[in-house]
Formats: C-alpha cells, structure tokens, sequence
C-alpha cells in the first residue's frame, strides 16, 4: 500500500508531471529517429552509386582508348 499511496502522490501533484519540452520529446523521438536513419542511408546511397558511376566511366573510358588504338 505504500507504494500506491506514493504513486498517487506523486500522479496527482502537477509539479511531478513530465515537463511538457520533455513530453514532446519523448514524442518526437520515434518519429524524428527514423527519418534520420532514412537520410543517412540515402546518402550513404548516393554516395556508392557515385563511386561505381566513376569506376564505371573510368573502365569504360580506357576500353574505349583500347579500341581507338590509344594510350
């Protein structure tokens, strides 16, 4: 019984409440995590498919100089 008498003093003061900054925190974390981990696999995305498009243009670059006859 005393840690119900303790829990309802502490629910019923509103000095104990969550704090409406921390409230919305806690809120906003699971929404704004995700769309973090999206961005960041976005970019790490755009960044591998710009690495294989410049090997790729590199391969495709001296292939086309072993046609030519080039250097």
């Amino acid at each position: 019984m005393e840690v119900r008498s303790a829990l309802e003093a502490v629910c019923s003061n509103p000095m104990t409440w969550p704090k409406p900054q921390r409230l919305a925190f806690l809120i906003g974390l699971p929404v704004t995590l995700p769309l973090w981990l999206v961005a960041a696999a976005l970019s790490l995305l755009a960044l591998v498919v710009t690495t294989v498009f410049v090997t790729a243009t590199s391969f495709v670059q001296e292939a086309w100089a072993d046609i030519r006859g080039g250097d």
